[in-house]
């Protein structure tokens, strides 16, 4: 194994179950610098146009679900009832609450203003994407934790850079999928490794979370 390459172990048993190739810093950068490009044209697409897209990721999803379950199970050792309830179905319900409320959720919100100060003026708080949302989730809940950034930064118009946990990569790879197979190219990109690989420069206004609503 080269130091490129990542051996992945169960904690079940010991076993390694994948190898996978690390991403180097240069080549997440070129990714980042992608999904900047994109994400311009994902933003004027409109909310509707967005929110159908997300309906196939959530096709896809529940698609998905006993390969991200398998994927869970071998990569963290969780049960199946925790896998099923916390990473599964938490996660359908996330794309439902979204899919439901982002029309309201993202609507222009009023601003009361002292018509003696401002006479004749309103005010108007308007929410836009920040462009793109770097997401570097942890082990411990690896479905349900990167979902609740991945999933509402897109609805909002933002690209996504992904890195999954070094504990949590063959997850990760089933995840992207999801998203990668039905989103326009490189409006989600993800890379793959330890706290080597983002290798986003100060100058990059890449936002970073682990978590969101």
């Amino acid at each position: 194994m080269s130091a490129a390459t990542m051996r992945i172990t169960s904690p079940l048993d010991g076993q390694v179950v994948a190898e996978i190739e690390r991403t180097p810093p240069a080549e997440m950068e070129a990714r980042v610098r992608a999904a900047r490009a994109a994400q311009p044209g994902w933003a004027a697409r409109g909310l509707a146009a967005r929110l159908d897209a997300l309906r196939k990721c959530r096709k896809a999803f529940h698609a998905r679900s006993e390969e991200l379950i398998d994927a869970v199970r071998k990569e963290t050792g969780k049960p199946l009832p925790e896998i099923l309830g916390g990473e599964i179905i938490a996660n359908l319900e996330l794309f439902d609450f979204y899919l439901k409320h982002a029309a309201r959720i993202l609507a222009p919100e009023r601003v009361p203003i002292n018509p003696l100060n401002y006479p004749g003026k309103r005010g108007v708080i308007e929410h836009r994407p920040l462009g793109v949302v770097g997401v570097l989730s942890s082990w411990n809940y690896p479905v349900a934790l990167p979902m609740r950034a991945i999933v509402p930064a897109l609805v909002a118009g933002n690209a996504v850079a992904f890195k999954p946990s070094v504990d949590a990569t063959l997850i990760g790879q089933v995840l992207a999928k999801v998203f990668v197979e039905n989103l326009p190219k490189d409006v989600l990109v993800v890379g793959y490794g330890g706290r080597e690989v983002p290798g986003w420069s100060s100058s990059s206004p890449t936002r970073s979370t682990s978590s969101a609503r």
